[in-house]
């Protein structure tokens, strides 16, 4: 078996798994892999000169495929710096971290439904993150690539980081987050000038329909922006008020 290519019976996938140090593992009757651990495919940067030097050197050779297909991994998953194009055979559930930065992928379809951890395709040729995980449970990290839209993005994720891409607009963005970065993007002015009120934009967005048609509704977005503002007005008061009511009982 050249171990580049797909797997095609048991011995084969056990070679794989032996090659890349993959412990604890169980194939299914159906030829897919559950790992107790972590699978690290990760391109080492070696170069080699033939068959020995290429085995001496494991992970030398970048992977244009994953070969086996992986279905549950309690850890993580990582396949960083190869040569994929697509994510057929990836694992459907990842516990922890799942890592794809810096391949040649130009979609996610494949990529697990769940990742516990921090999901990561930087450094791709995605323009849509259609396809990609569903509930991601940290960090949700698609920057460098060439996206237009946040269109597929997962809708249950802590953080967001979408840098250097080509999106203008916060349409699709999940509206549950607690820390975004969208450095190196063509946003909407209006979206830039209003950073201090972000995370209240990305709440309350969908229900004052800001996007229409991918573009900026301008008169709904000066509703949104007055109404946070006058609510983040009446919670100092409270504040206030609380703080001076807590200082006279205590005088008294």
């Amino acid at each position: 078996m050249n171990l580049f290519q797909r797997a095609k019976n048991l011995s084969e996938v056990n070679k794989f798994c032996d090659f890349y140090s993959i412990k604890n593992y169980h194939v299914d009757k159906d030829g897919a892999v559950d790992v107790k651990g972590t699978v690290s495919l990760l391109h080492s940067g070696h170069s080699y000169r033939n068959e020995e030097d290429f085995l001496k050197n494991k992970k030398s050779q970048k992977l244009n495929i994953i070969p086996i297909k992986f279905k549950r991994v309690i850890g993580h998953f990582y396949v960083d710096y190869n040569s994929l194009t697509s994510l057929e055979n990836c694992p459907e559930y990842v516990i922890g971290d799942f890592s794809v930065n810096g391949n040649n992928l130009t979609s996610l379809k494949g990529s697990p439904k769940f990742v516990g951890g921090d999901f990561s395709c930087k450094s791709n040729l995605l323009t849509t993150l259609e396809g990609g995980p569903e509930s991601v449970g940290v960090i949700y990290d698609c920057s460098y690539n060439k996206l237009i839209s946040l269109k597929g993005c997962a809708s249950k994720v802590r953080s967001l980081k979408f840098n250097s891409n080509n999106i203008k607009t916060l349409e699709y963005i999940p509206s549950c987050l607690s820390h975004v970065l969208f450095n190196q993007n063509p946003m909407n002015p209006e979206i830039q000038n209003n950073l201090k009120i972000i995370y209240d934009i990305i709440k309350y967005q969908n229900d004052y329909s800001i996007w229409v048609n991918g573009k900026l509704d301008i008169i709904r977005f000066k509703d949104l922006i007055e109404d946070i503002k006058y609510q983040k007005e009446k919670e100092e008061i409270s504040k206030t008020i609380s703080t001076f009511r807590y200082e006279y009982l205590k005088n008294q």
